[in-house]
């Protein structure tokens, strides 16, 4: 097989992986900015979580956001949506946050500046109230309908206080993301960290280093220097796969008597 044929090949079989292994961009939803998803999603009231972020492709690159769309009167739902390269980028920082959010208190009650998840109903009366601890601690607690939010939230045993609710606010009515008093949500949050991994760094330095094989080999393929039977063939590092691979691997232990390091 000639150089041409063999990379012809590869681009094929690459194309027909990507495919295989990708949700269909025909029927995925896309969401080019924030303001995408008011259209998008429908109903009220409505927080949407970001989940994970995930970008595939070698030649090509498509990006992809999993969101968990909750709701109060109908059971909550996961949506993989396919969005642009700029608004992927921008909402690195936001994993485990809500994105967007919609109110039935007022007409067109919508918002797009990424909150801790949750955000949407504490404060609201309808949903729950201010207990006074005996430390004199206003904190904020759901009725025993809506006893699950937390778990549906990712709270841990995270409980908001009246002061975490006007930072809160603030932050929204000035369009400014919160992260939580002590940086408790988002991508680097403490509490989100326990629920949500990101793969992000570990995929592109993945990816770029397979392309760069690939490169190398072609370039070596063109010199005209005999291969040495007796060198042995290099493989990518086990560290640099097992990101991928779904759990955690180990480099093998060298046994008594391995000829080689």
């Amino acid at each position: 097989m000639n150089k041409i044929s063999l990379y012809l090949f590869l681009v094929l079989l690459y194309l027909g992986l990507s495919k295989g292994l990708s949700p269909s961009q025909q029927t995925t939803l896309y969401i080019e900015n924030e303001n995408s998803l008011s259209q998008a999603f429908t109903g009220s009231p409505l927080s949407l979580i970001l989940m994970e972020s995930i970008q595939t492709g070698f030649l090509i690159t498509t990006y992809f956001h999993r969101y968990k769309a909750i709701y109060v009167f109908k059971e909550s739902e996961e949506i993989i949506a396919r969005t642009s390269e700029s608004y992927w980028k921008k909402n690195l920082p936001h994993l485990g946050l809500s994105i967007f959010r919609r109110d039935d208190t007022e007409e067109n009650a919508e918002s797009t500046t990424p909150l801790p998840p949750g955000s949407l109903f504490i404060g609201n009366h309808s949903y729950g109230s201010w207990e006074t601890t005996a430390e004199d601690q206003r904190l904020w607690v759901f009725n025993n309908a809506y006893r699950t939010f937390p778990e549906i939230f990712y709270w841990d045993d995270f409980q908001p206080s009246y002061e975490f609710y006007q930072r809160l606010k603030a932050h929204e009515e000035h369009k400014i993301p919160f992260f939580g008093m002590n940086k408790e949500f988002g991508t680097e949050g403490s509490i989100t960290m326990k629920y949500f991994k990101s793969d992000t760094k570990a995929t592109e330095r993945f990816k770029f280093n397979l392309f760069d094989k690939v490169l190398a080999y072609f370039k070596d393929s063109s010199k005209s220097t005999p291969a040495d039977e007796t060198a042995q063939p290099t493989t990518t590092p086990i560290e640099e796969i097992a990101p991928f691979l779904g759990e955690k691997i180990e480099a093998p232990k060298k046994e008594a008597g391995d000829e080689y390091e």
